[in-house]
């Protein structure tokens, strides 16, 4: 069976490793791209089970991304951003199957809303 993939967009190198580390540690397939545009382009070229979509990043703004997103692909799209929460109430009310985890994130806490977002037998690779 095809292991669950997930995209990461983040600008920051170091997060995007470190959190496709954990996610493949947990059996899924990761790809990762730096920006907003790269998001989109990923996202139209493969089939993702969730995105997850930092909101500062260059070349589109997460909000701005998360709407082109839901343009094209259903995948639940969970934003990890410093910003507060309240930044974000509108963006996740506006779009179906949209998240919010702000950094510093408890990895236990993101593993736990992936589980919950994803179809049912897609959490944990399976």
């Amino acid at each position: 069976m095809q292991a669950t993939k997930i995209l990461i967009a983040d600008d920051d190198r170091d997060m995007r490793t470190a959190l496709r580390l954990r996610l493949e540690q947990q059996g899924y397939a990761v790809d990762e791209c730096a920006d907003g545009l790269g998001a989109c382009a990923r996202s139209r070229a493969a089939t993702y089970d969730a995105i997850i979509l930092d909101h500062n990043m260059p070349l589109g703004e997460g909000r701005d991304i998360a709407v082109r997103l839901r343009g094209h692909t259903p995948a639940p799209i969970i934003f990890i951003s410093g910003s507060s929460p309240e930044d974000f109430r509108e963006i996740v009310m506006s779009l179906p199957e949209t998240y919010f985890v702000r950094k510093p994130f408890d990895e236990q806490k993101l593993a736990e809303l992936l589980e919950s977002v994803l179809p049912s037998g897609a959490a944990s690779g399976r």
